[in-house]
């Protein structure tokens, strides 16, 4: 079975959603404070630059959002355990932590923290796609997997292709460009919505709903 054919599914669609969540949700993190809801390689970046220049109130903030992601890994992990692996649960608790941000808009630092909780929560939720593993939530290692998959094409066609399955190029993009868009949507919807959290919210639980249905068939 071909690439396309395996991916070009739910699979896709559900990577997909997650992925334009998780960009919205960091798109909105830092146009409100600078830092990143899901990109923790950016935020520890910035704490050491504030811890650099003696800005002790703002390294806090930044510390406070990896410590928030490191307990949504730590809550989701434990949910999954609790709920026989099955991802609908973290999902469902992601989808309220991002209502909860949403509501909590007037105090800035626990609204950015509970996005930050619920990146967390997603990186570790979704990670298998078939025989895939991809993040949905941080995209350099996709961005990386994708660029060798295209030099591969570009002068190995035959071992391109029979790559394919294992590295599934098309889910990948699909990752990377729904992340953007995700980022797009979410520059669009700040100015027009009193709540723009309320989509990531409503895409995670379309998610939660998707994979629920697929573990009650199975």
């Amino acid at each position: 079975m071909s690439d396309g054919s395996r991916f070009w599914t739910d699979d896709l669609w559900v990577a997909a959603l997650l992925s334009a969540a998780a960009g919205f949700a960091d798109a909105v993190g830092y146009v409100k404070s600078g830092v990143f809801a899901a990109n923790m390689t950016g935020n520890t970046v910035l704490a050491g630059l504030s811890l650099a220049a003696g800005k002790w109130e703002i390294a806090a903030q930044r510390g406070m959002t990896l410590a928030a992601f490191c307990v949504g890994v730590a809550v989701a992990s434990l949910s999954l355990r609790l709920a026989r692996g099955r991802p609908a649960v973290p999902l469902i608790g992601e989808a309220v932590l991002v209502l909860a941000s949403a509501l909590a808009e007037a105090r800035l630092n626990l609204s950015i923290a509970l996005i930050a909780a619920a990146m967390g929560m997603q990186a570790v939720a979704v990670t298998r796609f078939r025989s895939v593993v991809a993040s949905t939530v941080v995209v350099t290692s996709t961005m990386a997997r994708l660029s060798e998959f295209a030099l591969g094409w570009c002068i190995a066609q035959a071992e391109a292709r029979a790559a394919a399955a294992k590295i599934a190029p098309s889910l990948l993009a699909a990752i990377w460009a729904a992340y953007g868009l995700g980022a797009i949507a979410a520059a669009l919807a700040m100015p027009a919505m009193a709540e723009p959290l309320l989509l990531p919210a409503a895409m995670l639980l379309l998610v939660a709903i998707i994979l629920g249905l697929r573990n009650a068939r199975s």
